[in-house]
């Protein structure tokens, strides 16, 4: 039904199990071409069962954590791997720095102050890059447009 509006724009959303067949059944019926279609970051877990043909030129959104790197953030995810031995995810990082603004929420709340309010004006640079919520509450994400080629993914470069 997809293939008869022969779509220029294809947005896959869902969670690994969604994407792998998503991703295999568009391939099947030769949907995903020209770097045409984009999927959510959650793309990220499941090209661990994808074939690099099966990646190859799709769009991903990825947070920052997966695609920047500093000598804190790798220094982070070495002491991430020696504690629980296996490779850091951006979820585990993003649970890292939630728990961090949950403690200096806490640990710096005013006197009458409610604590969803505290928590609301946490700042500060986490492991997942300069960690804040927005005026509507929702945690203001960093995140680069990433692509498939050969099997890796490669950040989108932008021109300002």
């Amino acid at each position: 039904k997809i293939k008869e509006f022969k779509p220029d724009l294809i947005i896959l959303n869902g969670f690994k199990g969604n994407l792998i067949n998503l991703v295999k059944s568009f391939r099947e019926y030769n949907l995903i071409k020209d770097n045409n279609t984009i999927c959510t970051y959650d793309l990220l877990d499941a090209a661990e069962d994808l074939s690099p043909e099966m990646l190859e030129g799709l769009r991903v959104i990825v947070p920052q954590f997966e695609t920047r790197t500093s000598r804190r953030l790798n220094d982070w995810k070495k002491a991430f791997y020696n504690k629980f031995y296996r490779k850091a995810r951006y979820t585990d990082a993003y649970a890292y720095d939630m728990t961090y603004a949950i403690y200096y929420a806490a640990k710096n709340k005013k006197p009458n102050e409610s604590f969803t309010n505290a928590l609301l004006n946490v700042k500060f640079n986490g492991i997942t890059g300069p960690f804040s919520f927005d005026s509507t509450g929702d945690l203001k994400l960093n995140l680069d447009v990433g692509y498939y080629k050969n099997g890796k993914l490669l950040v989108e470069q932008f021109k300002k």
